[in-house]
């Protein structure tokens, strides 16, 4: 079994709607290339 995890995001409680778009994106992006490298295992 591997486990594999990213770094942590920091996300400020009030953000507008440009930014919380790019840190939902920024998110899509890790946790893809987190599950590439877990179904690499």
């Amino acid at each position: 079994m591997k486990v594999v995890y990213g770094e942590p995001i920091v996300v400020k409680k009030k953000i507008d709607a440009e930014t919380e778009e790019s840190i939902r994106l920024e998110l899509e992006k890790r946790l893809k290339s987190i599950t590439e490298e877990a179904d690499e295992a």
